[in-house]
């Protein structure tokens, strides 16, 4: 029989099965499960509420019944091996299954997330973005994000060995994407700062007149899913973008039947040295239409 565990009233299940490396199931091993979004949607609700506990059977599963739609860390131990998963509960697959599989060795990440004065900042949102030079699918940053609590410390525990990069928000900071940082390190010291601006004109291409209203955004093109930078356009037709992350971004209308006129605009943004004479001229953009055969 399996261990079913009740996890509130929502309508969604989670089924399970744990492994050891060489394939045998894992029996009596302690599962945690925590919502944390409430869906896979840009800009979703983080979640902070307690964890459902469970633990296999016999046969290495388990499952959970009356989990609210979301999405879901699953951490399990076993003795010294762990290992982790997400899983995805929503209208459309309220019953999923994940597989975890542990393994010994697994390393630790930690250290404090401060200000250029050394002070720390807390509730900082820590997210493993790049492991060993790749970037993790959405689903997978999931519950590799932490907080920083009231000493701007944070951590992370079951981290596969290699180079992990974060990227790192916090309320009055820009952004940042950090260097590499090596699993097994618990001394890391991440610094927030005002970061970089860019900003000029934007007129429409039709008449050179200023875009007033319009908004535009500002992505950063060193990671793929980060939430751009948005600035309006001011009825003299200046803009400004304000705690940008340094690095490459790419400037586009918010509204997307709207195009610049010119090339992509992009811009190289500098720690302390703002841009102030970008030029954007706005266009309506076309449909192309076609057959595929």
């Amino acid at each position: 029989n399996l261990n079913v565990m009740p996890a509130s009233n929502g309508k969604g299940v989670i089924t399970g099965e744990v492994f050891a490396v060489d394939g045998s199931r894992i029996a009596d091993a302690e599962v945690s499960l925590r919502r944390m979004y409430s869906d896979f949607l840009a800009g979703s609700k983080r979640i902070d509420e307690p964890a459902i506990t469970a633990q296999t059977d016999a046969s290495g599963q388990f499952v959970v019944k009356g989990a609210t739609f979301g999405i879901y860390v699953v951490s399990v131990r076993s003795g010294d091996t762990t290992g982790a998963a997400s899983v995805l509960i929503d209208p459309p697959r309220p019953t999923n299954h994940v597989v975890v599989l542990l393994r010994e060795g697994a390393l630790a990440l930690a250290g404090t997330v401060v200000d250029s004065a050394n002070a720390p900042i807390s509730s900082a949102r820590v997210m493993l973005v790049i492991h060993d030079g790749d970037d993790l699918r959405g689903d997978m940053r999931a519950f590799w994000e932490v907080e920083t609590d009231s000493v701007g410390a944070f951590s992370f525990d079951n981290l596969e060995p290699g180079n992990w990069q974060a990227y790192v928000t916090a309320d009055g900071y820009a952004p940042l994407l950090t260097d590499e940082m090596k699993a097994g390190d618990t001394g890391v010291r991440i610094v927030l700062t005002q970061g970089g601006s860019a900003g000029g004109s934007a007129v429409w291409a039709e008449n050179n007149a200023p875009a007033a209203g319009l908004i535009l955004r500002a992505r950063f093109k060193g990671i793929s899913r980060t939430e751009p930078v948005t600035a309006t356009v001011e009825p003299s037709g200046r803009f400004i973008f304000e705690r940008l992350i340094p690095g490459e971004h790419e400037i586009l209308p918010e509204d997307k039947t709207l195009v610049p006129a010119d090339n992509a605009i992009r811009v190289e943004v500098v720690e302390g040295k703002p841009i102030t004479d970008l030029q954007v001229r706005i266009a309506k953009g076309g449909i192309v239409r076609g057959r595929v055969f």
